[in-house]
């Protein structure tokens, strides 16, 4: 099957154009964080009133396929009562307006870890985790939902199939492009 000069230059693009998508994809460490839950809780106390507090999680993961460096998670005021799953070395810097950040030197591609806070009732779950960022960026707040993942090769299917479905579309764009220079006449 002869393809000519066209057909060659759309894969030649095609090559170059998903082989740049592949390299920046593996360039860059990719911050999702979400909530994992936020509740409020009252304990029977046996000598007086119930004792009230608050509670909730931010989960932290990378899902990109570089390292993530310097991770802060910037709280809006001193929190002592916060736990990290699972136990990866951290620690907290002040800042001068009061704040501070938990500071996680570096997390690799794929890890995730849990920030579960306990704080008194006159807090909200927004007042204590403000932002989360990288060295190379900030990470991107994604509304939690539970819904069944593809594993191992329906995964990889799909993703193939995606891609596939991209090539052929530039691959039959680039004939399209031809029809329509030979058809006005600008060649």
């Amino acid at each position: 099957m002869d393809l000519g000069l066209w057909g060659v230059a759309a894969q030649i693009v095609c090559s170059v154009l998903f082989g740049a998508a592949v390299t920046y994809r593996l360039q860059r460490p990719r911050l999702i964080a979400y909530y994992g839950h936020v509740a409020a809780h009252a304990v029977d106390q046996s000598n007086g009133p119930q004792a009230r507090f608050h509670t909730h999680s931010v989960i932290i993961k990378n899902t990109g396929w570089a390292a993530a460096h310097h991770v802060r998670a910037t709280h809006g005021g001193l929190v002592s009562n916060v736990f990290v799953y699972p136990d990866v070395p951290h620690r907290k810097d002040a800042l001068p307006n009061g704040t501070e950040d938990l500071v996680f030197d570096v997390l690799v591609p794929g890890q995730q870890i849990e920030i579960s806070y306990v704080y008194g009732p006159h807090v909200t779950f927004n007042q204590i985790t403000q932002q989360i960022r990288s060295d190379e960026g900030m990470a991107k707040f994604m509304p939690a939902q539970i819904t069944p993942q593809l594993q191992g090769w329906r995964r990889n299917l799909v993703i193939c199939l995606f891609f596939l479905g991209c090539i052929t579309t530039l691959y039959f764009g680039f004939f399209a492009l031809r029809w329509i220079i030979s058809v006005s006449g600008l060649l």
